[in-house]
């Protein structure tokens, strides 16, 4: 994961984006996983586990997010010291 960091100052939105698409992830697959959509009872336990999958990885998705914004944030200050 060596992505380039976006612009701190001229791209906040995009920090902005891209937490509320990772939220989005954990509140649908919560959604899902506590039974928010009518599906026939067949489907049930297999909505059921995709909806958890999904908010776990929404959860993973959020943490990796913020680990790479902290790196960014440690190398630009490494770059002007």
């Amino acid at each position: 994961m060596n992505a380039s960091p976006p612009p701190q100052k001229s791209l906040q939105w995009w920090h902005v984006a891209n937490y509320a698409a990772r939220a989005l992830l954990i509140v649908a697959g919560l959604f899902l996983a506590l039974g928010g959509v009518p599906v026939p009872p067949e489907s049930e336990p297999f909505i059921r586990v995709f909806g958890a999958v999904m908010a776990l990885f929404g959860v993973y998705r959020l943490v990796s997010y913020r680990w790479q914004v902290r790196r960014w944030e440690q190398e630009d200050d490494e770059r002007r010291a």
